[in-house]
Parts: structure tokens; C-alpha cells; sequence
């Protein structure tokens, strides 16, 4: 039995405001604009997201794994003790993000982005 409150798709999470336990997984939507998101202890699993822009969110504790973000930009995310694992974020662009006690395992990385 899964710990999330619920399973959304990525269609469900640009409907309407998340601000619960959720899990995420196996979908792909390129170009995606995501605004005043708010997700707590939650799961993001091999999700393709090249050239997306998430903007004004909370993503907190929250483990995102397996995930394409080429090209992705960040901006005004809090990313507060969240785990990026095997993640792709070639070219990513963080703007104005909080990546306080952030960990990045095995993932591609522009390091000049998050210094």
C-alpha cells in the first residue's frame, strides 16, 4: 500500500492546486508551465519533462527520481530537503530557488546553476 494520498497524472497537477502527499510516476509532457504548485513528502518518478517551466512552487522533501529536465527552467522553486537521483538536468536553469539541504545523486548536472 503506497504512503501518498493519491496517484495524480501531470494532466491533474496543472488543473488545480496540490498541496498534499502525492506520487507522480512513468509519464512524459515536453513543455510543460506549472505555477504555485505545492507538494510536501512527495514522489516524482521517470517523468520526461524537457523544456518545462515551473515557477513560484513549493516542492519540499519531496524525492524526484529518474526524471528528464533538459532545458528545464526553475524559477522562485522551493526545493527545501529535497533528493534529485538519476535525474537529467542538462542546461537547467535555476532561478531564485532555495536548494537548502538539497542532495543530487547521479545526476547530470550544470554545477555553475546551483553554486
Amino acid at each position: 500500500m503506497s504512503s501518498y494520498n493519491s496517484i495524480l497524472s501531470l494532466h491533474e497537477l496543472t488543473q488545480r492546486p496540490i498541496n498534499r502527499k502525492i506520487e507522480i510516476s512513468n509519464e512524459e509532457q515536453d513543455e510543460l508551465k506549472l505555477t504555485n504548485i505545492e507538494l510536501f513528502k512527495s514522489k516524482l518518478f521517470n517523468l520526461g519533462l524537457k523544456n518545462t517551466i515551473i515557477s513560484s512552487s513549493s516542492i519540499k522533501q519531496t524525492e524526484l527520481e529518474k526524471c528528464y529536465f533538459r532545458y528545464a527552467k526553475f524559477v522562485n522553486v522551493d526545493f527545501t530537503g529535497s533528493k534529485f537521483i538519476s535525474c537529467d538536468l542538462s542546461n537547467a536553469n535555476f532561478n531564485s530557488c532555495n536548494l537548502r539541504y538539497v542532495s543530487f545523486k547521479d545526476c547530470k548536472l550544470n554545477i555553475k546553476e546551483i553554486m
